[in-house]
C-alpha cells in the first residue's frame, strides 16, 4: 500500500470511455502475515474446525457461490485433488 500522499496518475478518459471500474481490496500486510504464521506455527488455535465446507475442483463454482453468499459458511476449501 503506498503512502497516502503518493499520487497515482490514472488515464481517466479511458475509464470513462471504456466504462472501466477500479476496485481495491485488502489481502494482508507483511506484518499481518508474519503474525498469523507465528500463531499457526504454535498450533494453539484449532483452524481445522473453522473449515465448514470442502469441495473438489469440479465443484469449485459451487464453493465460490457458497462463500459469496456468506450464509452458513465460515471457511470454504477448494481441494484440487479431491474427487
Amino acid at each position: 500500500m503506498p503512502d497516502p500522499t503518493v499520487r497515482i496518475p490514472l488515464p481517466i478518459t479511458e475509464f470513462w470511455r471504456n466504462e472501466l471500474t477500479l476496485k481495491t481490496s485488502y489481502g494482508a500486510a507483511p506484518l499481518d502475515l508474519e503474525k498469523s504464521l507465528a500463531v499457526l506455527s504454535q498450533k494453539k488455535l484449532n483452524v481445522v474446525d473453522m473449515i465448514t465446507h470442502r469441495f473438489g475442483i469440479q465443484q469449485a463454482a459451487e464453493g465460490f457461490k457458497l462463500m459469496a453468499e456468506a450464509g452458513e459458511s465460515l471457511k470454504v476449501m477448494i481441494e484440487p485433488n479431491k474427487l
